[in-house]
């Protein structure tokens, strides 16, 4: 856990540090560029068994035959990328880096359109486990990064570039396609009633699960008759975390001012996503499927935040819950990182030192 615990520590080196240089924004500007190069180098250069999927993505890296690949299946834009990186280079770090490089880069770039203070937000981007999803899930950890870079346009009501976007990302991974409808139902309010709306979604999400999986199926491929598989449990302790950040991002909402439409729109987006991770752990499937649509809504929260805490006007409070949300989501990077998805002990690729 070390090697992720350094990392945060050059984050808050370069993010924090250069906000204490005031006024100049070149710098603050060349501070995200370092962050993002040094998220990227770190995700990239991981060995093979730093991730429970890695290995896999990596064997399809090294058996591509041709270009031709590209075409064996619709979801082309990882294709295209793995079989063009596997003909150029030898090693598998030419991959992460690649997948690094587009994930990371399109939060940077999203962080950096849509939060005036960025620092917190790269802060909640690593230890709320957005940055390592890719680790594991990279087809979907890039969708769920493009879709997380469409969300200034779905903010400024601009449709057809969110939903470019959109479908770009589902190039890369069919479940992309669950942002689209994002568009119409992020609210410019939100109130009980939509906490209630989300509320009995859930419950006929969970009824009706086998039905939507069917036709996933049938639309987009059979890989998704598993969603629907029952499984020994999971995902509870992060079903429980992301109803409770829920719940403290309503409590806090600015009722006014020039963030609230902002907020409650991406609150909104939040709200919806506990319904796939409330309906898993409804339904015991296994959490490698439905729980993870939860990131195409969650990610919001790193936006969430910073606006939360602007809204706290006495220093002394904010100060506080600052402090308690860092001892918090310090506290769940720790156990996530070191209990799912096989990411520690963190390893450096060994063939970069042949």
């Amino acid at each position: 856990m070390t090697p992720y615990f350094f990392l945060l520590a050059l984050l808050v080196f370069f993010a924090y540090g250069s906000r204490l240089i005031k006024g100049d924004a070149g710098i603050r500007n060349a501070s995200i560029f370092i962050v993002s190069c040094i998220l990227i180098l770190f995700q990239g250069v991981r060995d093979r068994l730093v991730g429970t999927d890695t290995g896999v993505y990596v064997r399809r890296f090294e058996f591509v035959s041709s270009a031709a690949d590209t075409w064996r299946s619709t979801e082309i834009g990882y294709n295209a990328l793995n079989a063009y990186l596997s003909l150029l280079f030898d090693s598998y770090s030419a991959l992460l880096i690649a997948v690094a490089a587009i994930a990371v880069g399109a939060y940077a770039f999203g962080i950096k359109a849509m939060v005036k203070r960025y620092e917190l937000a790269l802060f909640l981007f690593v230890t709320l486990g957005i940055y390592t999803f890719s680790f594991n899930a990279t087809r979907q950890g890039i969708a769920v990064a493009i879709c997380f870079l469409a969300l200034p346009w779905l903010l400024r009501r601009r449709p057809w570039p969110y939903f470019l976007w959109v479908g770009v990302a589902a190039l890369f991974h069919h479940t992309a396609i669950v942002a689209a409808p994002l568009y119409f139902v992020a609210m410019a309010q939100v109130n009980w009633r939509y906490v209630m709306g989300v509320a009995i979604g859930t419950v006929v999400l969970a009824a009706g699960w086998s039905t939507v999986v069917q036709l996933s199926a049938t639309i987009l491929s059979d890989a998704y008759i598993s969603y629907a598989d029952e499984h020994a449990g999971g995902g509870e302790i992060m079903a429980a975390f992301l109803v409770a950040q829920g719940i403290c991002l309503y409590l806090v909402r600015p009722r006014y001012g020039g963030d609230q439409q902002i907020y409650s729109r991406l609150l909104s987006i939040y709200l919806i996503g506990l319904m796939p991770a409330l309906a898993s752990v409804m339904l015991s499937v296994n959490p490698s499927g439905i729980l993870r649509l939860h990131f195409y809504f969650s990610h919001v929260a790193i936006l969430l935040w910073p606006i939360a805490l602007n809204e706290i006007k006495s220093a002394r409070l904010r100060t506080l819950v600052y402090s308690g949300l860092v001892l918090v989501v310090l506290s769940f990077f720790f156990l996530t990182t070191t209990t799912f998805s096989n990411l520690t002990p963190y390893r450096v690729n060994p063939e970069l030192w042949n």
